[in-house]
C-alpha cells in the first residue's frame, strides 16, 4: 500500500468516526469564530469533503437551542448545509455528482465556572446560566461525497458558502490527492481555489 493510500484510509476513517474526530478537535483547541475548516480527499473518481464550522457562523449562536426560534434556526442551518450545490461549484467538465451528504451539530460544554461557588447557588443562578451560554461551544460537521466522471478535469472549486452563510469569514482548505497535498485559504474576496495540476 502506497503512503498516500495509507493516509487516505486514515483520513476516510477519521471522517467516518465522530469519536476520533472529536478527540482530534479537542487536541487542536477551541475554534475561531468566522473561521471554518474544509478537508478534501480525492482518490480515483471519488471526492470526499469534510467541513467543520462554528455554530455561530451558521446560526448566530453556539449554546444549546432553547426557544422555538433557535431550534428552527438549527434545522434551517442543517438544511442549508445539506444543499452542497449552493455551497460548492465544481468545474463542469469533471461532471461531479453528489452521492451522499450528512450534517450534524456537535456541542462541547465547559463546567469550569461551577468550581469555587459552593454555598452561593441561589445568588449565582443567573450568572451560571449566562456562563453556561458563554462556555458552550458547538460546531456543525458536514460530510459530502461526490462521484466524478473525470476528476482530472476538476480545475476549480468556487465557494458560494460565504453568500449562503453571512457569519462566515474564512475557510482553511486542505486538498489531498495521489499527487500530494495543497493548502488554501478562501474568503469572500477570494472564493475560488485553483486545482490545476494538483489532482
Amino acid at each position: 500500500m502506497t503512503p498516500y493510500r495509507v493516509f487516505a484510509v486514515l483520513a476516510l476513517s477519521l471522517l467516518a468516526s465522530p469519536a476520533i474526530a472529536e478527540e482530534e478537535r479537542r487536541q487542536m483547541g477551541k475554534h475561531e469564530h468566522g473561521h471554518g475548516v474544509l478537508n478534501i480527499a480525492i482518490e480515483g473518481s471519488k471526492v470526499v469533503m469534510s467541513l467543520e464550522t462554528p455554530g455561530s457562523d451558521i446560526v448566530g449562536f453556539e449554546h444549546t437551542a432553547e426557544t422555538d426560534e433557535q431550534k428552527a434556526a438549527i434545522e434551517s442551518g442543517k438544511a442549508k448545509l445539506r444543499k452542497a450545490g449552493d455551497l460548492f461549484e465544481f468545474t463542469a467538465a469533471a461532471n461531479c455528482k453528489l452521492s451522499s451528504s450528512s450534517v450534524e451539530l456537535a456541542s462541547e460544554e465547559h463546567a469550569d465556572h461551577h468550581e469555587g461557588h459552593e454555598g452561593h447557588e441561589a445568588h449565582d443562578d443567573h450568572h451560571a446560566h449566562d456562563a453556561h451560554h458563554e462556555d458552550a461551544h458547538s460546531e456543525f460537521h458536514a460530510k459530502y461525497e461526490y462521484a466524478c466522471d473525470d476528476v482530472t478535469k476538476l480545475g476549480t472549486i468556487k465557494f458560494g458558502y460565504f453568500d449562503v452563510f453571512k457569519g462566515t469569514v474564512e475557510l482553511d482548505v486542505t486538498v489531498l490527492s495521489d499527487k500530494g497535498s495543497a493548502v488554501f485559504k478562501v474568503n469572500r474576496d477570494s472564493s475560488t481555489i485553483e486545482l490545476g495540476g494538483k489532482v
